[in-house]
């Protein structure tokens, strides 16, 4: 007995054929898997995932010629195991850089600022200790600016270069650690 399998258009249909093609980014290889039918757009968008490229960045060459993201693979004569060529957009690229540096250069002014209102806000501190009569005047200011540019452990130091022993017996001196 002979038994034949029969099958229908829509089980052809059924049948879907992907084709696996190899894109290259410099040194890097990638194997990526797609319908055959697909276009270059929808190839674009599987790159996205191995690549961290949005489609938007990406240009995608086979055979030396870029084609447009709504061409379809199997028009073009994109078949098993072809290769592609995966490249970053250069316009997106420098976008990119720019955006980097104006970012960094935001940072950097927003740090000097900061460091700017530290060290403003140290000098009116010495000023409220000198109106308060804590401190004689220019040792209050050497103290702050001492501290506006070398951070908070070098106090001990200048408070013994600023301070005379007379001021040390008074009754109204306040240690710096108080007074600041």
């Amino acid at each position: 007995m002979l038994l034949q399998k029969w099958r229908s258009p829509e089980d052809d249909a059924a049948a879907v054929e992907y084709i696996l093609m190899i894109v290259s980014t410099g040194s890097w290889w990638h194997d990526v898997s797609i319908h055959a039918t697909g276009t270059f757009g929808d190839q674009k968008v599987m790159l996205l995932l191995g690549t961290g490229l949005w489609p938007s960045e990406q240009r995608l060459l086979f055979m030396g010629k870029e084609s447009d993201n709504c061409e379809h693979l199997h028009m073009v004569g994109v078949q098993d195991k072809d290769k592609l060529l995966l490249l970053e957009d250069l316009a997106v690229k420098e976008r990119k850089f720019r955006l980097v540096a104006a970012v960094h250069a935001i940072a950097h002014r927003v740090l000097v600022s900061a460091v700017h209102v530290v060290a403003q806000c140290r000098l009116v501190t010495a000023a409220h200790a000198v109106t308060r009569r804590r401190l004689p005047t220019a040792t209050a200011y050497a103290i702050a600016q001492h501290r506006a540019h070398h951070g908070r452990r070098a106090h001990r130091h200048l408070m013994l270069q600023c301070t005379s022993p007379a001021a040390l017996h008074t009754s109204r001196f306040v240690p710096f650690a108080y007074c600041l």
